[in-house]
């Protein structure tokens, strides 16, 4: 291992817990350092968290995403229902994201988040709400690590 960095120019070191984001981030990093190229530039790097927020119906996650956007304010948070974003994405595609696999409907996911926060570039923190496709919400934490939080409300009345 100590003739690594004698072998290669660059060593990039990765935990065992690092997730899938977290690697394709550092490696953006090295590439975007060396090339110069904005494509290299890590996903969703401008955006502190992503609040993604599920649960039953009258739960309260519309409170929880308007708690968060008024801590941030309005300036630099952005809420929003998941079918927002379906929308969007259903449109691009032409057809309804809920026609593909939830692994592809969490790629879609990501890469609008991506457009959208590209856009956006003052957001700090988006919230979705209403997120009910456990597998995507699970693919989006797979791959973007701290960078997304899942939170389901549970209450019992």
């Amino acid at each position: 291992m100590n003739d690594l960095p004698l072998m290669y120019q660059r060593v990039i070191k990765i935990h065992a817990t690092s997730s899938i984001g977290i690697v394709q981030d550092k490696l953006r990093e090295v590439l975007l350092r060396h090339t110069e190229n904005r494509l290299f530039t890590p996903m969703l790097h401008r955006l502190d968290n992503i609040y993604v927020i599920s649960g039953l119906s009258e739960s309260g996650k519309s409170s929880v995403a308007e708690g968060f956007c008024s801590h941030y304010g309005t300036g630099q948070a952005f809420r929003a229902k998941i079918v927002y974003f379906n929308n969007l994405i259903s449109e691009r595609l032409g057809k309804s994201i809920y026609s593909v696999p939830e692994k592809e409907q969490a790629q879609h996911l990501l890469h609008e988040l991506e457009r959208f926060s590209n856009d956006h570039y003052w957001l700090k923190i988006i919230t979705i709400e209403s997120m009910h496709r456990h597998l995507v919400a699970t693919w989006l934490k797979e791959w973007l690590g701290k960078k997304i939080q899942v939170i389901y409300i549970d209450t019992t009345r």
